[in-house]
């Protein structure tokens, strides 16, 4: 199998900790070609590291986070030719520990599952299903033009905002893809726990093969549920757990040593699921079908995630919707207007209301005189 590693690479200081280099070490062992591309900068010991599993490092401006990354690569560094010479096209970033089973294991597992590309865990809360990007794998089957179809029209190399690229990139090439026929993948069985809050109950309970960084970021971390994975893996995985500590003190400012976590005890064990919207993917296709036209109310996290997963499914997408008072320097969004609520005249249009719970509330009283609107919040 030859497959094409694109690894994305960003650190604020440019350190390359132990945790990339047993990431990169173990990508190695199944890939035929790994490029590194760095967002922003890397320190020169860093560099050696990084020069020492790849084959390629490519540094670029820290814009468009990993999706715009992988964009250029794709779009600007390699012909379609090149890409055709691969079976398989990998791309992955520098957001989680891991892996705490080899990659070796886990593509073995996913060669024999009929799926055309696939992912680590899948994500379904109705806005938007997709498999998150950290790690995202491309089998022979799909076309290399539909693939650079999708990062040439979707993706925006140039973003500031995060929000844009999980949406543009995690939902968009979801629904983008499944849209072309292709057949969606994962490791770990759909599940729906909250791999953030309750990493461990991720791994323990269902095998999730790695840790997110972003578990210890204040808003997120629980640490009871961190110790608690931390223990199992020093007890149970062939990772030595230094590598996560060692990020984590740096980035994190968690203190912890391994005589702490062997004698840590606790009964605050939460199993956290995650947000899913208390609407049926059923009745939102029952009112789009209904509908001669749609707007979406919204521009936010929610607008953008519902755009890009159901856009597809639409009859005749008109625009977006903000209030009269919004102050937004966007004019347009993938070619679609954005209008004032003010503006929009015809009350029988369809509106579906992308919002969360205390927006929802605030707009409700401006919409009292259309007559076909989609709450995400009833």
């Amino acid at each position: 199998m030859k497959r094409l590693c694109i690894f994305c690479f960003y650190d604020k200081n440019g350190v390359v900790d132990s945790y990339i280099e047993y990431l990169l070490n173990d990508l190695r062992s199944c890939s035929a070609y790994i490029i590194v591309v760095v967002n922003g900068s890397v320190n020169f010991d860093g560099r050696l590291i990084l020069q020492k599993y790849s084959n390629q490092i490519i540094i670029r401006r820290n814009m468009g986070f990993d999706g715009g990354a992988y964009k250029e690569i794709l779009t600007c560094y390699m012909s379609l030719e090149e890409l055709k010479q691969y079976d398989e096209i990998v791309l992955c970033n520098d957001t989680f520990y891991g892996p705490f089973i080899p990659f070796e294991k886990i593509f073995k597992k996913m060669e024999n599952q009929v799926c055309d590309f696939w992912g680590l865990n899948y994500i379904d809360n109705i806005i938007a299903e997709h498999i998150q990007s950290y790690f995202l794998v491309f089998k022979k089957r799909i076309r290399k033009e539909d693939l650079l179809e999708f990062f040439e029209m979707c993706v925006d190399k140039d973003s500031v905002r995060v929000t844009d690229l999980i949406a543009q990139f995690e939902g968009g090439m979801f629904s983008f893809l499944k849209n072309k026929g292709y057949k969606s993948g994962v490791y770990t069985q759909p599940n729906n726990v909250d791999i953030y809050v309750s990493p461990n109950y991720a791994v323990k309970e269902y095998g999730f093969p790695i840790m997110k960084k972003k578990c210890f970021d204040y808003a997120t971390y629980h640490e009871d549920n961190v110790v608690d994975l931390l223990q199992f893996l020093f007890f149970n995985a062939k990772y030595d757990i230094n590598m996560i500590l060692e990020n984590a003190k740096r980035l994190y400012d968690f203190e912890c040593n391994q005589r702490q976590l062997l004698f840590h005890t606790s009964d605050k064990i939460e199993k956290k699921m995650a947000f899913v919207l208390n609407i049926s993917r059923e009745n939102i296709l029952s009112f789009l079908g209904r509908q001669k036209s749609v707007y979406i109310y919204g521009i936010g996290n929610f607008g953008k995630r519902f755009y890009y997963g159901y856009h597809y499914l639409i009859n005749n997408f008109c625009g977006f919707i903000v209030s009269s008072d919004q102050e937004t320097a966007e004019i347009s969004i993938q070619g679609y207007p954005v209008l004032r609520i003010t503006d929009i005249k015809d009350k029988g249009i369809g509106i579906v209301v992308a919002l969360g719970r205390g927006n929802t509330d605030e707009v409700r009283p401006s919409l009292k005189e259309f007559e076909n609107v989609l709450y995400f919040f009833p």
